[in-house]
């Protein structure tokens, strides 16, 4: 047996550790032909980058869980067989590698992807699976390995394990984006204004022009102009990393105008393609329409005193307030603009100080926590299933999507 760690099929885990393994096979099985090592090295690069994204997704840190390392695999054979281990299991109820691979498996077999999984984590896997399909030709065929326990009716007999092979099929995967490497960024202390009344949100396409890594800031070319727009270090590592497929992006940003020039902040920017919507304009007044009640309740956690719960709870802190205000106005803006039926969260106040919005129709759950700092906490659920985490603002407004494509399906 050759593999990339010797020890590893034999590597003694500790005594609350949980490992999980999943294979692919590479190839024919009559074949006498090795695998080619730059096709191994091609999947396992972005198996890597699948899995990663999955953790971000759920919330899982490198604390939780390891990385993603192939334990064994068998010269002249296609079975390549991937393992990633959990150093306390109680703290890692999502393997990243189990969700990515198994997510993989249920798009090839037209089923839906988990339900917890939001748009970063799908296009993660949909990378997977076109690295696959690339790869994949009549001589080498991919495929995910499906195990499935035989129990005869016989008492006698031994379980035995039935392998089924679910094979990539170049025609069957879509070409689709890279996954959007995003990452939680550090909290600060400063703070977030609430959106002023003049402000719109601006969702346009356009030809990536330029990136200016010093200054943190995109050059775009659209039908209305140049858009000149900042960007969050998050935004910018996603877009400079694969720039070929960057060339037409999909902007959504707030600006000072109903026009590309003069835009304050950029929400979100994905790759896209030339059928895409050239411009729209909303001003952010029209967000704001049917959230007085839950604004006005916010704005009276200002009255609250130390103590207000009779166990030393902290007065809500007014940076708190702010964040969650223009959070709301933002992610109202957002739900129009997708021509999505806002639903509006319940708030609380917190006794550190914090406010806290929390969404929940059904089995779908999601809460998000608004302190001093850009950071946004958050917890979400769908059924049994949960994850939670420090988020972007950016993430955050992908985590209220997630929520409302769970109610509508």
């Amino acid at each position: 047996m050759t593999s990339s760690d010797p020890t590893a099929a034999s590597r003694p885990l500790e005594a609350h550790s949980r490992a999980v393994q999943r294979a692919l096979s590479v190839g024919l099985h009559d074949s006498p032909r090795r695998i080619d090592i730059s096709v191994l090295e091609q999947i396992l690069s972005q198996l890597r980058s699948t899995v990663e994204a999955v953790a971000a997704d759920l919330g899982v840190s490198d604390r939780d869980v390891g990385g993603v390392d192939l334990v064994d695999f068998t010269s002249g054979s296609c079975r390549l067989t991937f393992e990633q281990v959990a150093a306390d299991a109680a703290d890692a109820p999502h393997m990243p590698l189990a969700v990515a691979i198994d997510s993989a498996k249920r798009h090839l077999t037209g089923k839906p992807f988990p339900p917890m999984l939001t748009d970063s984590a799908k296009k993660a896997v949909m990378a997977l699976l076109s690295r696959c399909a690339e790869l994949s030709t009549p001589e080498r065929p991919i495929a995910f390995v499906e195990r499935n326990t035989v129990y005869s009716l016989d008492p006698r007999a031994p379980v035995s394990e039935l392998e089924e092979l679910i094979e990539v099929k170049p025609r069957q995967i879509a070409s689709q984006p890279p996954p959007e490497q995003t990452s939680p960024e550090p909290p600060n202390k400063t703070e977030e204004p609430l959106p002023a009344p003049e402000e719109w949100l601006l969702t346009f396409t356009g030809r990536l022009r330029r990136l200016d890594a010093r200054e943190r800031k995109m050059w775009v070319d659209t039908s209305r102009g140049t858009a000149v727009a900042p960007l969050s270090a998050a935004l910018f590592a996603a877009a400079d990393a694969d720039r070929s497929r960057w060339q037409i992006v999909s902007v959504v940003a707030l600006g000072k105008k109903p026009e590309v020039k003069d835009i304050v902040d950029v929400l979100h920017v994905t790759p896209a393609d030339d059928g895409a919507p050239e411009f729209s304009a909303m001003p952010m007044n029209e967000a704001a329409k049917g959230l007085t009640g839950i604004i006005e309740r916010i704005d009276s956690f200002g009255k609250l005193k130390r103590n207000w719960n009779t166990h030393d709870g902290l007065p809500t802190s007014a940076a708190a307030r702010r964040h969650a205000r223009g959070f709301l106005l933002l992610a109202a803006s957002a739900a129009r603009a997708r021509d999505t039926a806002f639903v509006l969260p319940f708030a609380t106040p917190l006794p550190s100080g914090n406010v806290q919005l929390e969404w929940e129709v059904g089995p779908v759950y999601l809460e998000l926590e608004f302190s001093d700092s850009s950071a946004i906490g958050h917890l979400r659920m769908h059924g049994s299933e949960t994850a939670e985490g420090a988020v972007s603002r950016e993430r955050a407004l992908e985590l209220v999507a997630w929520f409302h494509d769970g109610v509508a399906s």
